[in-house]
């Protein structure tokens, strides 16, 4: 048994006999013709014969539900949708019936099991007793269950993946952190060998002058020492060259001190070589 559409477009062969006040002859000669070809699958064919009776009688709800049938099995289930809801506003409830039916069926082709399963229910209110109904709805519902269970299982995994993807942030977090860290602790220990290398430069300029004190003491000569002895007053002062080349020393002492300072803190050299 075919569920996904049901044969009931017949309705209109039964009610024809019955409104032949109503329709004139042309229009019941091409419904006929139309359901003939409908039934032979010749459903092109079928859709233009009833076309051509309802620009007769565009009011006829039995029309719109046979046009409904005919665009359902050529796929335009959109438009089948409007014909359908055409028929069902009429005001006939067995015909409201079918074309409940039918609306549920173009929905579950649609894939919108919701929509369907509200039809079929909307049907089974009018004729409790439709067991192709209640097949539909049994169907439509296992379908709407199965899809709720695919779109869990599809949230599911974006919520792991994003899951994922923070934990990776995190990870890449305390990583740039712990390398920060040892960045500053090598910071800490540049800035110790810079004091220390600071310390070395001011002892050795201690030292040179010391020993050019040392060496001024020795390079006297006697008569030197003999002016040093008659002129106390000038005694431990420097020669306006020996002061000279202390300057330069502690000069160097300084600029050599300022280069390394540069160097253990990292920055680019951007000057000659040293």
């Amino acid at each position: 048994m075919d569920f996904n559409i049901s044969r009931r477009y017949l309705l209109i062969l039964g009610i024809l006999p019955m409104l032949g006040g109503v329709f004139n002859d042309p229009v019941a000669q091409k419904n006929k013709e139309g359901n003939l070809l409908f039934d032979e699958g010749n459903y092109d064919e079928a859709l233009n014969r009833y076309q051509e009776a309802q620009s007769e009688a565009p009011n006829a709800p039995q029309l719109h539900y046979n046009v409904g049938n005919a665009l359902y099995k050529k796929g335009r289930f959109p438009e089948a949708l409007q014909e359908f809801s055409k028929a069902a506003s009429a005001g006939n409830q067995d015909l409201a019936a079918k074309a409940h039916f039918n609306t549920g069926n173009s929905y579950f082709r649609m894939q919108k099991f919701q929509e369907a399963v509200d039809f079929y229910e909307k049907s089974l209110e009018i004729n409790p007793e439709d067991k192709e109904a209640k097949i539909n709805l049994e169907l439509a519902l296992q379908k709407l269950n199965e899809q709720q269970k695919q779109e869990n299982q599809e949230d599911g995994e974006g919520e792991n993946q994003k899951g994922e993807k923070e934990e990776s942030d995190e990870g890449e977090e305390n990583k740039d952190s712990e390398e920060e860290k040892k960045e500053g602790e090598q910071e800490k220990g540049d800035e110790s060998k810079e004091d220390e290398g600071q310390s070395d430069d001011d002892k050795g300029v201690e030292k040179q002058d010391k020993d050019s004190q040392q060496a001024q003491g020795d390079k006297k000569n006697p008569q030197d020492q003999q002016q040093g002895q008659t002129a106390g007053a000038n005694a431990g002062e420097l020669t306006p060259e020996e002061a000279e080349r202390l300057l330069d020393a502690m000069k160097a002492g300084e600029i050599a001190s300022q280069k390394r300072k540069v160097l253990l803190k990292g920055n680019p050299y951007r000057g000659n070589e040293w």
